[in-house]
């Protein structure tokens, strides 16, 4: 994740609110040092290209027997949609195909059938990372890992209509696809029909991330253990030296998480300073090291309090206490890097020493973010020096936060 404050945690001050890299090369997610149609209406178009068409060949009989005949173009078939935004409709295209694998899994045992290899398909054995060589077991456990990561992502409704379809919920184990979509409309007090089209709405949203995954180019995040569901972070500036405090819900992906990596963006050092920045975990994990990767990035690997399975939710709550104030930018930013759902951020100002201004920012890059443009809406301290925003979805790579100013 990513945040910053005046620091930026990137996963902390610029990316896992501990401040991953982020695409730009800071390496943040919060950071407290803050380094870190032309061609005219698609008829217009059509009727052009008609036009500019070799016209259709006629025989040498229909020629003479009437020369005022004009040669007629032939007729243009092509969807206006596709002149318009062909990236789109391939899109759209690849979300149908991605919704029908996922429709083939579903049938009969679901996800523990015997011909799970044979039901696969291409965009699924891509975004999987399935290998040719791959065995039914080795195929089902990547297929699990993928859906319950995805599944995570969705409406509680939702993500309980899929993991049915697909046999993953122990409690409509059932062998029959039909059974389970019973025990399914049963669970959510609705009809069977109702139940099937809460299904077929939770493959659509986990085809849309899958091919969004697809889309993605690679890096050094795109195999992801966990994902962060929420960050909740409250920045206390009325301190003599500054505290954030955030608490993190992230989900497990896989079987067996025990540790994670927290990156963090935070003022460069300097000879006279050795740290700036003073981590440490309130509850639910312990710091096994603390590795200084540059000047300004901070890489912390925590020891969680138990071990995590896959689906499974953890709560964790991890303190910064900001020893040179002086170095401080003023902002407090989330750029995730990771999937994260929630951001709630919340400044507390000295009161006898408000900023004149603060600003929202909302899923813009992050070097954009630092800037201050004349035409963004200032929001409004209330009376006890404090300022909150809420921020939902969250794009990974793009910053979100408070921002302020004295001037």
């Amino acid at each position: 994740m990513d945040t910053m404050m005046s620091w930026r945690p990137t996963e902390l001050w610029g990316r896992n609110g501990l401040g991953e890299r982020a695409p730009h090369g800071c390496g943040r997610d919060i950071c407290p040092c803050g380094l870190h149609g032309a061609l005219g209406p698609p008829h217009d178009r059509l009727a052009r290209r008609a036009v500019d068409r070799p016209p259709r060949e006629r025989t040498e009989r229909s020629r003479s027997a009437d020369p005022r005949i004009h040669e007629v173009p032939s007729v243009d078939h092509t969807d206006p949609q596709e002149i318009m935004n062909p990236v789109s409709s391939k899109t759209d295209s690849e979300i149908d195909e991605a919704v029908r694998e996922l429709s083939e899994l579903r049938r009969g045992r679901g996800i523990f059938a015997t011909d799970i290899e044979q039901r696969t398909g291409r965009i699924l054995r891509e975004t999987c990372a399935i290998q040719a060589t791959d065995n039914e077991r080795q195929i089902r456990e990547k297929l699990i890992q993928a859906i319950t990561s995805l599944a995570t992502m969705l409406p509680d409704d939702l993500q309980l209509a899929a993991l049915t379809a697909f046999g993953m919920e122990e409690s409509a184990s059932s062998e029959f696809l039909d059974q389970r979509l019973k025990w399914l409309a049963e669970a959510l007090g609705r009809d069977p029909r109702t139940a099937r089209r809460r299904v077929d709405l939770a493959f659509r949203r986990m085809a849309e991330e899958l091919i969004e995954k697809k889309r993605r180019p690679a890096d050094d995040y795109s195999t992801e253990q966990w994902h962060t569901e929420s960050v909740r972070g409250v920045f206390r500036l009325d301190l003599e030296f500054p505290v954030l405090t955030e608490i993190r819900q992230i989900v497990s992906s896989v079987n067996g998480l025990d540790e994670i990596q927290l990156p963090a963006t935070a003022p460069r050092r300097t000879p006279s300073q050795k740290d700036h920045i003073r981590a440490e975990f309130v509850y639910g994990g312990r710091i096994l090291e603390h590795r200084q990767a540059s000047p300004s990035h901070m890489i912390l690997t925590v020891r969680l309090a138990k071990t995590l399975h896959i689906g499974e939710r953890y709560e964790y709550c991890v303190q910064y206490t900001v020893l040179s104030p002086e170095l401080m930018h003023p902002y407090y930013f989330l750029t995730p890097l990771r999937k994260t759902s929630r951001f709630s951020a919340r400044v507390k100002f000295a009161p006898d020493r408000p900023p004149r201004h603060v600003w929202a920012v909302h899923g813009i890059p992050p070097r954009a973010a630092e800037e201050i443009n004349s035409e963004d809406v200032p929001m409004t301290i209330d009376r006890i020096g404090e300022v909150s925003a809420e921020f939902e979805p969250l794009r990974q790579g793009l910053t979100y936060g408070l921002r302020w100013s004295d001037s």
